[in-house]
């Protein structure tokens, strides 16, 4: 039974997303995020301290994650859930009698009302996971943490030591004392959280090359070393060809751009780029990062044209993290008199 009373209201929808590897500190919980995307106004909410509990479980919203051993006062709180809002400035007619009963008062509309509601909800979910996926990557870049809000995935180490039997009938001779690798989580502190805020009203994104810094990362931790030696080397080499090439004269012939960027990498690496640094920081970069950056793309390219993963090891994946991370610390050591802001969105 449907009801032919029907008034027009402003509507907004509500998702409720978990997140994982989000930790803020006190002065953060509570707060939220306002900007633009995609044309529509998002707001995404953190929990409530009134929604904070000891210890997780299925369903909590936040958990307590760390607390001053005196005076027992909170500091930090591990985020599972956030809302997202998406406000597109539209209009529903809608029967009054709706807000007085439970949801979802079926009843109240015609078929097609019910089908044109649900499309609607498709259309919004859509906008919400979008602006919720853009929002993470720019909280990772601020925070510069390739955890914040990716599933964690469990390998095949049961973390029970290793002992030495004897082979016969198995007994044990010794067994190895436990050892914990312990990731300590990263807090998300207010000038952080104020410093995302900026970002997202700027519309800006993380570059490339630090996405796949991270990504790199993820797959490093997770022992893809393959993926991670190429996704470092493809890091490393767009943040070169990025800056070089911004750096050119706007007015230069386009047929020389084009030959600049079809340069082989290790002329950016020996000559260009190396041209574009301050002289102040000429020594740490032939020392530090020259001969690096040869190595990187040494192994990359062993690996992608011969097939040769001899260099594809953890201890290699950890040191090009190191460099690539030391590299991308020279956007503030180069000449930039010719270099627009605007071009190369900066954390």
């Amino acid at each position: 039974m449907t009801s032919g009373q029907r008034k027009s209201y402003s509507v907004v929808s509500n998702d409720i997303f978990l997140i994982r590897g989000l930790t803020v500190s006190s002065e953060v919980i509570e707060d939220s995020h306002d900007f633009e995307f995609e044309g529509c106004g998002i707001e995404i909410i953190l929990p409530k301290l009134s929604e904070v509990k000891e210890g997780y479980e299925d369903g909590v919203k936040a958990s307590v994650a760390g607390i001053y051993p005196i005076e027992s006062q909170t500091i930090n709180y591990d985020i599972h859930q956030v809302i997202v809002r998406v406000n597109k400035s539209q209009s529903l007619s809608i029967d009054p009698q709706s807000f007085d009963r439970k949801p979802v008062a079926y009843d109240l509309y015609t078929e097609f009302e019910r089908n044109e509601f649900d499309r609607i909800c498709d259309e919004y979910r859509g906008i919400a996971i979008s602006a919720f996926e853009h929002w993470i990557t720019v909280l990772r870049w601020v925070v510069d943490d390739f955890r914040i809000g990716r599933d964690e995935r469990l390998g095949f180490d049961s973390r029970r030591s290793t002992s030495l039997e004897e082979s016969e009938k198995h007994r044990i001779v010794w067994r190895r004392g436990l050892s914990y690798t312990i990731h300590q989580e990263r807090v998300v502190n207010l000038k952080e959280w104020g410093k995302v805020a900026g970002l997202l009203g700027k519309g800006k994104s993380p570059p490339i090359y630090f996405s796949l810094k991270q990504d790199a990362e993820e797959n490093l931790k997770h022992g893809n070393y393959k993926i991670s030696i190429i996704e470092l080397a493809m890091a490393c080499e767009i943040f070169l060809r990025t800056y070089v090439l911004n750096l050119l004269p706007k007015d230069l012939d386009h047929d020389l751009v084009k030959a600049i960027e079809e340069l082989n990498v290790n002329q950016y690496v020996m000559k260009h780029f190396k041209n574009i640094v301050l002289e102040e920081y000429m020594f740490d970069y032939k020392k530090k990062i020259q001969k690096e950056l040869s190595s990187l793309f040494s192994k990359r390219n062993e690996l992608v044209h011969m097939g040769n993963h001899q260099g594809a090891t953890k201890d290699n994946c950890q040191r090009f993290v190191l460099l690539a991370e030391l590299l991308f610390s020279f956007r503030e050591k180069i000449k930039k008199e010719l270099l627009q802001d605007s071009e190369i969105p900066h954390a």
